[in-house]
């Protein structure tokens, strides 16, 4: 039984400390078509930044925007890709860009992915722990307690995620294989994965991360039209598999998801991501369209592809848009 992360396979800790024969210090600071992508995240758009990006553009380009927030970061699908657009003839990209998630374990991952010596550190101690289904248990219950060091922290979301089925961090989840072959092509994509970490570091650059709740920057930027607020909260309770109710960092009940669209409606420049719960026959998001919010069907996005199709059985992925 693991009682401390001091007792996992002989670690000594001190401050990180050493680990696994790496030391590691607590703190301390020294793309065309293709989409960025840091970690896998359940219920992330990468699949669907393009057609996204589309309407951030539209918004950018008519309300002469300077700043895109993701109000719930997540993976960080849409910030890491987002467009440059067209602005007193000139080729514009945002000046100011923000990263908001409540889960303290993948603000420090994307912290350390951020910064050119963290990003090495984490690099290496990825590499060092290995893959292992024990240490992934492990890592799932304490990723974002907040006695855990911010590279060891970094260190577990990562592993919680990328050996995960779709991102969803869950302990019955972990990625085997079937066959022993399959297990070791599991592996190697893995690592492969760690080893390009590095390279993600610059697209972070300019990038500000806040751990928070959301509803202190909407609340401060959402009636601001130069300011794009980009929001994909879990999807509504009353959309999804009510036996999978646990799967987000931080769930959202039917109340949040209402509270949400009372403050929308009170803001300008914003994208909702999700499924439309009239479907389910709730009209928890019919306000924002009787406000004139215009909601648009982007279709059915299946695992493996990169297309969509609509099907009578299949969720369809909508956005609702306030310009």
């Amino acid at each position: 039984m693991i009682t401390g992360i001091e007792a996992f396979k002989g670690i000594n800790i001190s401050g990180i400390g050493n680990f696994r024969g790496i030391t590691i210090n607590n703190g301390g600071h020294s793309s065309g078509g293709h989409r960025v992508s840091i970690i896998k995240k359940h219920g992330g758009k990468y699949k669907q930044v393009p057609y996204i990006n589309e309407y951030i553009k539209e918004i950018a380009e008519e309300n002469r925007c300077h700043t895109f927030i993701e109000l719930t970061g997540g993976g960080g699908r849409n910030i890491l890709n987002l467009p440059m657009f067209e602005m007193d003839g000139d080729i514009y990209e945002f000046g100011r860009k923000i990263y908001n998630e409540y889960d303290r374990g993948l603000c420090n991952l994307f912290n350390c992915v951020k910064d050119p010596i963290k990003v090495q550190q984490l690099r290496t101690l990825l590499l060092k722990l290995g893959r292992d289904e024990e240490l992934y248990r492990y890592a799932i219950d304490n990723k974002s307690k907040e006695d855990i060091p911010e590279l060891l922290s970094a260190a577990f979301t990562y592993m919680a995620a990328m050996l995960s089925w779709s991102g969803n961090c869950q302990k019955e989840s972990y990625l085997r294989g079937k066959t022993d072959e399959d297990s070791k092509k599991i592996e190697k994509e893995y690592f492969r994965k760690i080893k390009k970490l590095t390279k993600n570091s610059s697209s972070l650059r300019d990038i500000e991360i806040i751990n928070g709740d959301y509803k202190p920057l909407l609340k401060k930027y959402g009636a601001d039209p130069k300011v794009v607020k980009y929001i994909d909260p879990p999807y509504h309770p009353i959309t999804r598999n009510q036996a999978a109710l646990d799967i987000y960092d931080l769930e959202w009940k039917r109340e949040d998801h209402q509270k949400l669209v009372r403050e929308l409606l009170e803001c300008r420049s914003w994208i909702l991501s999700g499924y439309d719960p009239l479907v389910w026959s709730c009209e928890d998001y019919l306000p924002l369209e009787k406000a004139g919010a215009k909601k648009i069907n982007l279709g059915v996005f299946m695992s493996g592809t990169n297309s969509t199709k609509t099907r009578k059985f299949d969720k369809e992925e909508y956005l609702w848009i306030m310009k």
